[in-house]
């Protein structure tokens, strides 16, 4: 799949007439916030992560985890893209390169909406700080010059988004974190049953291999709940 190339937009021009969110930034202070050391260090070390949607910073924080918190259980978060250039200029130009990561389903699915022409970037700035955050990929980008064919979550929608949109995000994420949690737990059963099989062939007259499998080392619940917890 091919990657964006390198997209600028500015942000006195929404590329909107009759749709999307006005925005009045304070356009020195984000363009101080972009091009500082903190921001440009982030971007070299390809820690500007972006998600597929703004869902997943809407629950979990601007900068999200790897691993969250959700209907009680612990799941890995994987970004739909990364940013690896980045700069803006005082006319409130600003140039950005991002590749979609393609090793992920939320990235492929996003590379596909690039692919059909569907969608674009949308930025992620708190404008109180100020402090940009990145991009996400959105359904109808605030700035419709940013496709490449707030905290503000520049989607045209803005900050109202509705609930049955809301909630198949949701759902195809959920779906996403659950295959990858179930798979890393069909494993460590799968290694717990053989470690138990070992110690029963060892020890067969001795003590129970479940009970020296808990006395020993830790259980399986020990196990899940060290595994999760570090997700």
């Amino acid at each position: 799949m091919d990657q964006p190339p390198v997209i600028t937009f500015n942000l006195k021009d929404r590329g909107r007439e009759y749709t999307g969110v006005k925005r009045n930034f304070d356009i020195p202070r984000i363009v101080a916030a972009i091009n500082s050391p903190k921001c440009q260090e982030r971007v070299r070390n390809r820690e500007m992560l972006g998600y597929l949607g703004h869902w997943p910073r809407n629950h979990f924080g601007a900068i999200p985890a790897l691993g969250v918190i959700a209907a009680g259980n612990s799941f890995p978060l994987e970004p739909a893209l990364v940013t690896v250039m980045l700069r803006a200029y005082p006319d409130g130009t600003i140039e950005h390169k991002t590749e979609f990561l393609l090793t992920n389903e939320m990235g492929k699915i996003a590379a596909r909406a690039f692919a059909g022409k569907i969608g674009g970037f949308s930025s992620v700035i708190d404008h109180n700080v100020p402090e940009f955050y990145g991009f996400d990929w959105v359904n109808d980008p605030n700035f419709s010059t940013n496709r490449g064919y707030g905290l503000s979550m520049d989607s045209a929608t803005g900050s109202q988004v509705s609930v049955a949109a809301g909630h198949a995000e949701q759902m195809s994420l959920m779906r996403s974190l659950l295959d990858t949690a179930e798979g890393k737990i069909c494993k460590l059963l799968a290694e717990n049953d053989e470690l138990l099989n070992i110690i029963a062939i060892r020890l067969p007259d001795k003590i129970p291999a479940r009970k020296v499998l808990t006395e020993s080392t830790p259980g399986y619940e020990q196990l899940a709940g060290r595994f999760f917890s570090h997700v």
